[in-house]
């Protein structure tokens, strides 16, 4: 079965917000230091540890990828991620706090054709009289 939209399940919404938030959407990787990672790693993987103490844990570590702007491992920027009002849609807001990056975005990049495109040079469609 193919859908047009992705189809989010109501009980994993904020959960799946919450994920999007931490992570880089250019590599994927979480958008923490490398030494910062391993230590919340290693507090994660403590034995002794709590369901409430790993939750409160996640939202520090959260709170702190939310602030994190440019990815420490590609360089990319990463804008915030919140759901819409209404429908159960998420939305990427990449370029709302970035204005160069905006002007970047409109104007894109211009790559010249080179001269010897064939598609330009053939008789096909040139105008018939």
């Amino acid at each position: 079965m193919r859908l047009e939209l992705p189809v989010f399940h109501i009980g994993y919404f904020r959960n799946t917000i919450q994920i999007l938030q931490c992570i880089c959407k250019e590599c994927s990787r979480v958008l923490l230091p490398d030494e910062e990672r391993k230590a919340w790693l290693r507090r994660f993987r403590s034995p002794r540890l709590e369901r409430v103490q790993r939750e409160g844990l996640f939202r520090k570590v959260n709170e702190r990828c939310k602030r994190q702007r440019v990815c420490p491992y590609c360089g990319a920027f990463n804008g915030t991620v919140k759901k819409t009002t209404g429908a159960l849609k998420i939305i990427h807001e990449k370029y709302s706090k970035n204005a160069s990056l905006l002007e970047q975005y409109k104007v894109g990049p211009f790559v010249p054709l080179p001269d010897s495109c064939s598609i330009l040079q053939s008789d096909r469609f040139a105008p018939t009289t």
